[in-house]
């Protein structure tokens, strides 16, 4: 319980308290034969601690003697590559990043890499492969690999391509929503000259941060920026050469994977209902998937969704709802 409840803490930004109980932990687990947890796990997450704090050279230490502990760990040389990275040696990072991708249960380091790639190598054809085998072997981390492609898209200048797939990202993302998603979609909007779009997507964002002045801020200035007249929109350029594997994650418009249908009943105090669709299918939906704020969502109501994915159910549900006239 200590173990989990340090990390708990770490995620949310409570580093002293996540140190100190992790500290309890291990002193709680020296006195157990055989341990509660790994001592290479404690120190695994004792390194990301020190790496979300900034202390790359404690963190180096402590990945590395969780490596000499179980040299087999994805995980560790993952971290280790990023510990790398950020201290400027870019060469070891690589290594460590390659490295971690060939062990076993080594996929989300296929992730890390195409990041790596885009964003510090700047080998697009890399970051390609990379990318696409993550997108292969993740299936559950599916938004964020789609918001590196989005990136990688971007890098390539094909602005209409990166907002396709940061859409699909969106329209797969986990209950509460997606935050950097939002972010990138409303950047590429407004570089699309779409404010309308961009300032939706920042009011959806304001739900997730309403603490967030400048979100808010840049939400109220797009929101009364005059719509521009809508013309034909200039297509991207071709993919470069050697970025052909893209084509293997598909780049359609989410839009398109719109469906029209009818809210069918809608539990208020609950904040869930189901839509009917198609030839009679029905498909949960929850407030927090409406693009408004869900009130006045009565049976009959028409309504343009996504079919995404309930990850705790395991089950399709609506996203993305929005009120049709």
């Amino acid at each position: 319980m200590l173990f989990h409840l340090s990390r708990v803490l770490r995620d949310l930004g409570a580093f002293d308290e996540a140190g100190e109980t992790l500290e309890a932990c291990r002193v709680l687990d020296a006195e157990t034969d055989p341990p509660a947890i790994r001592v290479e796990h404690v120190l695994a997450c004792r390194g990301e601690l020190q790496l979300r704090q900034g202390d790359l050279d404690g963190a180096l230490t402590t990945f590395q003697q969780a490596r000499d502990l179980d040299p087999s760990s994805s995980y560790v040389f993952e971290r280790l590559g990023r510990v790398h990275e950020l201290r400027g040696e870019i060469e070891t990072a690589e290594a460590a990043y390659e490295h971690a991708s060939e062990l076993p249960r080594g996929a989300f380091a296929y992730l890390a890499l195409g990041r790596f790639h885009t964003h510090v190598t700047h080998n697009l054809p890399a970051a390609a492969t990379a990318l696409v085998e993550a997108f292969a072997r993740l299936k559950s981390a599916e938004p964020l690999v789609r918001l590196e492609l989005a990136h990688l898209e971007l890098a390539c200048r094909r602005p209409l391509a990166a907002l396709a797939q940061v859409e699909r990202a969106l329209a797969c993302r986990r209950e509460g929503g997606f935050a950097e998603g939002l972010r990138l979609a409303a950047t590429v909007c407004e570089h699309l000259g779409r404010p309308g779009d961009a300032a939706r997507y920042l009011e959806q964002l304001t739900k997730l941060a309403p603490e967030d002045i400048d979100v808010q801020a840049r939400a109220a200035a797009l929101a009364t920026t005059p719509r521009p007249t809508i013309g034909i929109p200039v297509p991207d350029q071709p993919l470069p050469p050697g970025l052909d594997i893209l084509l293997q994650v598909g780049l359609d418009p989410v839009h398109d994977a719109r469906k029209a249908g009818v809210v069918e009943r809608f539990f208020a105090e609950k904040g869930f209902g189901f839509i009917r669709y198609g030839e009679g299918q029905s498909l949960f939906f929850h407030v927090t998937q409406c693009e408004d704020s869900g009130n006045g969502y009565a049976p009959g109501t028409p309504v343009s969704f996504l079919v995404g994915h309930n990850p705790k159910k395991g089950k399709p549900q609506a996203e993305s709802v929005q009120r049709e006239e």
